[in-house]
């Protein structure tokens, strides 16, 4: 886990330095996508079962939409925010899919919403809110 929230990170960083350039946000959310298919389908020949048919389906069509409203979008509007916020910020803003996830779980997946769960989202919620209400009350007093 540590070598996954490392890796995380410097992709984090590495996003933040490119968008502050020239380069559109189309082109690299769009060069992000393509990496990352070259490297699950590697992953699918050398790891995965080869064996199981490949079938055109309603299953398959759902799976590109889930693509692009789950992935695409996400990622193409996270990084246009790169070019504005600083990565620390972002980072904060990214856990907020904790709080949100378990919500629409909930609604749309019928996961049972329990005490610890509502307890777990406000702690990541105040984590998220709190550095930015002490940087407000830091300014407004230093004036």
């Amino acid at each position: 886990m540590l070598t996954v929230f490392g890796l995380m990170t410097f992709s984090q960083l590495l996003t933040r330095k490119i968008m502050l350039t020239e380069i559109s946000t189309f082109v690299v959310t769009s060069s992000q996508m393509v990496s990352a298919t070259v490297i699950m389908f590697l992953n699918l020949i050398f790891f995965g079962n080869l064996e199981l048919p490949f079938q055109a389906s309603s299953g398959t069509i759902m799976t590109f939409v889930y693509l692009v409203f789950s992935l695409a979008i996400p990622f193409f509007l996270y990084n246009q925010a790169m070019r504005h916020i600083p990565v620390g910020m972002a980072s904060l803003f990214l856990v907020l899919v904790i709080p949100l996830g378990f919500l629409w779980a909930a609604i749309f997946m019928g996961e049972e919403i329990t005490l610890l769960k509502i307890t777990g989202a406000v702690l990541v919620m105040i984590g998220v809110v709190l550095p930015h209400l002490l940087q407000l009350g830091i300014k407004r007093y230093s004036i």
